[in-house]
Formats: structure tokens, sequence, C-alpha cells
């Protein structure tokens, strides 16, 4: 029916469209991998240089009174919901100010604020979602 030429040709073009399917699955994978890769060490920079801010203000002010300020300029900046415990988790700081002046148990997951080598803990820096409802186990605090 066909002559050689055609299904010969035929071969080969879908040979061609499977290659090239094949090639562009593969760089959208590795694209989204590298894309992943890239936010996450964003957020880690963030949260390296958030701490170092907080570790400085607690320094310079020698305690954590008048941090809410400090808070709101970071939620600002980040468009994140933050909340600031000090070392026994009482919340000293919340950009929403929802949680301020309640105590947290330490066991809540958030990034340690520590004091150079002494690594005694300072405070709790909890990071959520703009707009985020989910607060995990800080839900039973609401």
């Amino acid at each position: 029916m066909f002559s050689i030429r055609v299904k010969l040709f035929l071969a080969f073009a879908a040979v061609v469209a499977i290659a090239i399917g094949i090639v562009g699955f593969t760089i959208q994978r590795a694209t989204e991998r590298q894309f992943q890769s890239y936010l996450v060490e964003g957020g880690n920079q963030w949260a390296l240089r958030t701490r170092n801010s907080l570790t400085n203000y607690y320094l310079r002010n020698r305690g954590w009174q008048g941090v809410e300020f400090l808070l709101a300029d970071l939620d600002r900046l980040s468009g994140a919901r933050l909340v600031l415990t000090d070392g026994q988790g009482l919340v000293t700081a919340d950009s929403e100010s929802q949680f301020t002046g309640r105590t947290i148990p330490e066991s809540e997951l958030g990034m340690p604020i520590e004091l150079g080598t002494e690594t005694r803990r300072i405070g709790t820096l909890h990071v959520f979602a703009s707009g985020s409802s989910y607060l995990g186990p800080w839900s039973a605090w609401m």
C-alpha cells in the first residue's frame, strides 16, 4: 500500500518525535529541580540574614523590647508571617499581633536564635506563609 520510502519516513519521524519528547521532558525536570533548589537556597539565605538581624537586635538592646517594629519590617520584606518567642517560649512579637504574650512550648518547630559560642537560646523565630491558614501545631493556640 505505502512505498518503502513513506514507511521509512514515518518511522524516522516517529523516532525524532519520541527523542524530542524525551529531551523536552528531561529538560523540564532538570529545570524544576534547579528552580526548587534556587528557592530553597534563597530561603536559607533569608533565614540566616533574619536570624543575624534578630541576634544583633538582641545584643544592641539587651533584650527583645521593641522588636515588634523590626519584625514588622521583616514581615513586609518577606511577605511571610513571623512570630518570635523568647528563650522561655513567651511570644514577644507576632507580625499579626495574634499570639503576643502567650507562652508556646519549646517543642514547637522554629529556627533557634542563639548567642555566639555560648549556644544559649535567646529566642525562636517561627515563619508561616503569608495568608496561609495552616499554622500546624500552632492551631491549638488560636
